[in-house]
């Protein structure tokens, strides 16, 4: 009896089983790429945050360049 049955299920339980494993893979391939597209969302604000420092930074150096420039003028004169 135990042979019969055992070549009964898995005929069956395939194709139910390779469906589910196929769902279930997509399903954690979505589930991957949203984790992905969350860290690329954070590493992009992370970026801009960079960038506007690095805005920031370059217009105090350039209002020191002009300060010092300023300075260079009224020493020579």
């Amino acid at each position: 009896r135990g042979a019969p049955r055992s070549r009964v299920h898995p005929s069956t339980a395939a194709p139910t089983a390779g469906t589910t494993g196929c769902n279930v893979t997509l399903g954690g391939f979505q589930n991957l790429l949203q984790i992905q597209g969350t860290k690329i969302q954070y590493q992009e604000s992370m970026l801009a945050a960079q960038t506007s420092a690095l805005e920031g930074m370059t217009k105090r150096v350039s209002d020191l360049e002009q300060a010092l420039a300023s300075k260079a003028c009224c020493a020579k004169k």
